[in-house]
């Protein structure tokens, strides 16, 4: 499973390229996450004191029937207004324009992760009343504290009673499973050079 940058993913593909099959299909299986074979870039450079070069050709020759691309659909396609009044447009402006002002590049998991920071501090705020109820104060948390799990019990209880609407889509958490991801995945391979939808997935179909 690889969840990385496309420079370093060309790397990988590139030396499993030079290995004689050794790392592809059928002794690995890639599994890709948000790449596609556009991605794939004339690769250079040296490791383990060998230099490799590959060409977008070998790139694509190396996945070819081995590799399988994951995509996440994400609600904010169809721009929602979240819980708060904004819409993902509007998270989206302001995030590249702090991102800009880092020099860094955009990330596809910019908005679940500000969901996932946002959730957090929802709960915890929300727990606010009801650890006092017990005696303590988001202040008293401690990792190594003996009282912990309790507070952890309430900030967790209050994670489950939440749901509200992000950037990314509908975030509802339950106690069984966790977060419950109302997104599809699309699922994607290089099938004689060309990418090509095999299957989708959603926790309702």
């Amino acid at each position: 499973f690889v969840m990385a940058s496309p420079e370093f993913s060309n790397r990988l593909m590139c030396y499993a390229f030079h290995q004689e099959s050794v790392l592809t299909y059928p002794a690995y299986q890639w599994v890709f996450l948000e790449r596609t074979l556009s991605d794939f870039r004339k690769i250079s450079f040296s490791s383990h004191r060998k230099h490799f070069t590959c060409s977008r050709e070998q790139l694509i020759d190396a996945t070819l029937n081995k590799a399988v691309f994951l995509h996440y659909r994400l609600t904010h396609l169809s721009n929602p207004t979240t819980s708060f009044g904004t819409t993902y447009s509007q998270y989206f402006e302001e995030y590249k324009i702090k991102v800009d002002k880092r020099n860094v590049t955009t990330s596809v998991w910019g908005a679940p992760i500000y969901d996932a920071v946002l959730a957090l501090a929802l709960a915890l705020n929300n727990s606010i009343k009801p650890l006092q109820d017990r005696g303590f104060n988001l202040s008293d948390y401690r990792l190594d504290h003996c009282r912990h799990n309790d507070m952890t019990e309430v900030i967790l209880n209050q994670l489950y009673d939440h749901s509200f609407i992000g950037v990314s889509g509908n975030i509802t958490f339950d106690k069984q499973t966790g977060f419950i991801d109302s997104r599809g995945i699309d699922i994607f391979q290089n099938i004689d050079g060309e990418t090509i939808t095999v299957a989708y997935y959603s926790r309702d179909s």
